[in-house]
């Protein structure tokens, strides 16, 4: 997993096969621990191409997470069984999708609450 956090505060994480479920339990803890309030996570999962209940599991518990302090997760770049898996569950519904991490950046400052600034 690469995690950067844009001059904005935007936590980018790009995730891919190899350990995504110790990815996303690790992302859960800096939102518990370390993150700027409000979080707001664009989660690029162009690298993803297994998705199984376990990652749901832990995706549902990070959203909860962020969530409960104010903040949104995005999900970019779902593709394949991924995208199929989202869509089929329902929660292609639950989190806000984006064909790309810039879109995804968009849409975290989409009903803005006005805690930080959004890009300009």
């Amino acid at each position: 997993m690469s995690i950067a956090i844009d001059e904005h505060g935007v936590v980018l994480a790009a995730l891919t096969d190899d350990g995504l479920r110790a990815d996303l339990e690790s992302l859960l803890t800096l939102v518990t621990l370390d993150l700027p309030r409000p979080p707001r996570i664009v989660l690029d999962l162009d690298g993803v191409r297994y998705f199984n209940s376990s990652c749901i599991a832990r995706l549902l518990r990070l959203r909860q997470a962020v969530g409960q302090a104010g903040g949104v997760v995005v999900i970019a770049g779902a593709s394949g069984h991924v995208s199929t898996l989202l869509g089929l569950t329902g929660l292609d519904k639950v989190f806000r999708l984006a064909d790309t991490r810039a879109a995804a950046i968009r849409l975290v400052w989409e009903n803005h609450d006005g805690a930080g600034s959004p890009p300009k």
